[in-house]
C-alpha cells in the first residue's frame, strides 16, 4: 500500500507537465514521520489498522469511520495504548474516484502534551517578560525626552504674548517634536509677517484719514484764499498802471510774482485735495517726452546739462489723460534740472517689459537724496527745497497710480537720482 501526490506544472498558465511523489506505507514510512513529528502514528484501510507506531486501537469505532467519509476530520481524546493515554486526530484519504480509502492518525500522548505546554508558556513567559525589559530600557529614556520635548513645546506656547512673536522653539531633534517645534516657529514668523502688515494697514488708514480731513480743509481753505488773491492781484495791477510811474517796478513785480506762485500752490493744493476727473485718451508716450522737454531747452542749455534719450521702440502707445502725465514728467523734469545747477547729464529711457508694462526711467547726475529723505520723498509737503511746495512728487504718485501705474525712486548722494514710471501699455 502507498500514497502518492501529483502536482500540475504550469507555464503561462498552460499545463506542461507533472511533477508527483509518494511513499509505501511500511514501518519505514511511520518512524519517518514519528521523527519528523515527535508524535505517535498510524495508516487505517477503512476502518482497520494497516501499521503504527504504537500497538493498540487496532480498529476505529463506526461513528469516527461514518465522519471520515463525509471528508471530516475527527479529533479523539483519552485514547488508551502503547500503555498510556493519547488525543489523536484522524485525517481521511480518497483513492482517485473519491471513493473513501482509509485515514492517517497522529496521536500524542498526555505527558508529552503538558511537557508542550509547558513548554510554550516557558517560552512565551520569557518572550513576555524580555520584551518588558526591552520596553523599559527603551521607554525610560523616551519618556524623559517626550516630557523634556512637552515642556519646551507648552512653554514655548505659553510664552506668546501680543506685539512679541519672536519666541522660538529650539528642539535640535528631527522626530515628531521636532517637527511640530518646526511648524510653531514657522507659524510665529508668518503671525508677526501679518502683525506688521496689520499694523502698517492700520498706520496707512489713520493716515489716510488724518490726509482725507486735512484735504477737506486746505480745499475749504484754498477756496476762500484763491478769491481774495485774484482781487488783490487785479488791484494791485492797477494801481501799477493809475500811481505808479516807474514801468515794471520791482517791488510790483514781486508782489504779483509771489501772488502767482500762491495761486500755482492753491491750484496744486485743491487737485491733491480733490482730484479732478482724468480724460484717457491715446497717445505715444515718446511724444509726450519730448513735448515736455521742449519747454525746458533754454534751462537745459543755459545750465549746460546734456539730455540723453534712448526709447523702447518708435512708437509706444498708451492710454491716459496725456496732459496730466506730462504734468508728471515736467515735475520730474525740473527736479532733476534744478539737482544740476552746475551741469550734468538728464538720462531719459523707455523699455518695455513681457507683461506689457511701460518702465519710463528720468535720471540725473545730480546731488542726490539723503537716505533719510528717501521714505518722506512722496509725502505731501515734504520738501528740501527753500521754495518748495512739498506736492509735486506727491501729486505725481497720486497721478501715477490712478493711471494703475507706480513711482519709485532710487538715489544716492552725490551720484545722482532716477525716477522708475510704471505705466500699462495698450496693445
Amino acid at each position: 500500500m502507498a500514497i502518492r501526490a501529483v502536482s500540475p506544472i504550469k507555464y503561462n498558465g498552460q499545463t506542461i507537465g507533472l511533477i508527483m511523489s509518494g511513499a509505501s506505507f511500511s514501518e519505514k514510512f511511520v518512524d519517518h514521520i514519528k521523527k519528523l513529528t515527535g508524535m505517535e502514528n498510524g495508516v487505517y484501510q477503512e476502518k482497520n489498522k494497516l501499521i503504527s507506531t504504537y500497538s493498540g486501537f487496532d480498529e476505529i469505532d463506526a461513528n469516527s469511520l461514518r465522519e471520515l467519509k463525509q471528508n471530516n476530520i475527527i479529533f479523539l481524546k483519552n485514547i488508551f495504548f502503547n500503555k498510556g493515554t493519547y488525543s489523536a486526530i484522524l485525517k481521511p484519504l480518497f483513492q482517485n474516484d473519491n471513493k473513501y480509502w482509509g485515514c492517517l492518525s497522529i496521536a500524542l500522548s498526555k505527558a508529552d502534551e503538558k511537557k508542550f505546554i509547558n513548554y510554550t508558556n516557558n517560552i512565551l513567559f520569557g518572550l513576555i517578560l524580555t520584551g518588558y525589559i526591552f520596553a523599559l530600557i527603551i521607554f525610560i529614556p523616551l519618556a524623559k525626552n517626550i516630557d523634556k520635548s512637552l515642556k519646551k513645546i507648552i512653554t514655548g506656547i505659553k510664552g506668546i504674548r501680543l506685539g512679541n512673536f519672536d519666541r522660538k522653539i529650539e528642539l535640535s531633534q528631527k522626530d515628531e517634536f521636532g517637527m511640530i517645534a518646526e511648524s510653531f516657529n514657522e507659524l510665529m514668523i508668518k503671525i508677526a509677517l501679518y502683525n506688521n502688515q496689520i499694523s502698517k494697514l492700520q498706520d496707512d488708514m489713520i493716515k489716510s484719514a488724518k490726509l482725507t480731513t486735512a484735504g477737506q480743509l486746505a480745499a475749504g481753505l484754498a477756496h476762500e484764499i484763491r478769491n481774495p488773491l485774484s482781487s488783490i492781484k487785479m488791484m494791485v495791477q492797477l494801481i501799477s498802471r493809475r500811481h505808479i510811474k516807474i514801468e515794471n517796478s520791482s517791488e510790483v513785480q514781486t508782489i504779483l510774482k509771489e501772488i502767482d506762485r500762491m495761486n500755482l500752490l492753491i491750484k496744486d493744493l485743491l487737485e491733491y485735495a480733490k482730484p479732478s476727473q482724468l480724460n484717457y485718451t491715446r497717445g505715444n508716450i515718446n511724444s509726450i517726452i519730448k513735448n515736455a522737454l521742449r519747454i525746458f531747452e533754454h534751462n537745459l542749455n543755459h545750465q549746460k546739462i546734456i539730455v540723453t534719450e534712448k526709447y523702447a521702440s518708435d512708437q509706444i502707445i498708451i492710454n491716459a489723460d496725456i496732459n496730466k502725465i506730462k504734468a508728471v514728467l515736467i515735475n520730474l523734469i525740473i527736479n532733476s534740472v534744478q539737482a544740476m545747477p552746475q551741469g550734468g547729464i538728464l538720462k531719459i529711457k523707455t523699455k518695455i517689459k513681457k507683461t506689457n508694462t511701460l518702465v519710463l526711467a528720468v535720471g540725473d547726475t545730480g546731488k542726490g537724496i539723503p537716505k533719510t529723505d528717501i521714505k518722506n520723498i512722496f509725502e505731501p509737503f515734504f520738501t528740501t527745497k527753500i521754495e518748495g511746495t512739498g506736492l509735486g512728487l506727491a501729486l505725481s504718485k497720486m497721478i501715477i497710480e490712478r493711471h494703475s501705474g507706480k513711482i519709485k525712486i532710487r538715489s544716492f548722494e552725490n551720484r545722482g537720482t532716477c525716477f522708475f514710471i510704471y505705466l500699462p501699455v495698450n496693445t
